[in-house]
């Protein structure tokens, strides 16, 4: 068995619960821009990049009206950034641990919305590397933000231990042949 010698966070449904937040804030948006918003829907797209999303939830808007609602959203999701729900045992696992291993964050969040969310959560320099949704070509289920996280970590992947609640993520990090733990809702 290989040693951990790195810990890797995923963000939003493992080290904090961003659902409340955006479907609200989805809402409103959508809502101003006359499209149906679904929340179910919403909660199928868990752990896809807003391109992939907006095209599950609105494939009928246009480019512009695309652009809008990006805007808007992060605009709107701000607002309601008190509804976020951080995962205070993992958090302070996070941590404890910082002290000891390397540390990575590897979200398919836009860096603006996710460096809200860790501003707010006070977390914004517990990482060693952090990659967001901009920083890789593709996303997960792919593999490529965790083989590029491990490789700015300089840490074999075999040796990172990553925590996740998503399906796509799960696969993204075991394609990179990394070690996961699987968060449950909380």
């Amino acid at each position: 068995m290989s040693e951990i010698k790195c810990f890797i966070f995923d963000l939003d449904g493992t080290l904090c619960s961003t659902i409340e937040a955006n479907i609200e804030a989805y809402r409103m948006v959508f809502q101003c821009h006359n499209v149906p918003f679904s929340q179910d829907k919403y909660l199928s797209c868990q752990g896809m990049t807003f391109p992939k999303m907006i095209k599950e939830l609105a494939p009928q808007i246009s480019g512009e009206i695309i652009e809008k609602i990006k805007i808007s959203k992060r605009e709107e999701y701000k607002k309601r950034i008190n509804l976020i729900h951080p995962n205070r045992p993992l958090i302070e696992y996070l941590k404890y641990i910082k002290n000891s291993y390397p540390v990575g964050l590897v979200t398919s969040a836009s860096r603006p919305n996710a460096e809200t969310v860790l501003n707010y959560l006070k977390l914004i320099d517990k990482f060693d590397v952090k990659l967001f949704a901009d920083d890789v070509v593709l996303s997960k289920p792919d593999p490529e933000g965790y083989v590029k996280c491990a490789d700015l970590l300089k840490i074999r992947p075999e040796n990172c231990l990553v925590f996740e609640d998503s399906n796509a993520g799960i696969e993204s990090a075991k394609k990179a042949g990394m070690k996961v733990v699987k968060i449950n809702k909380f």
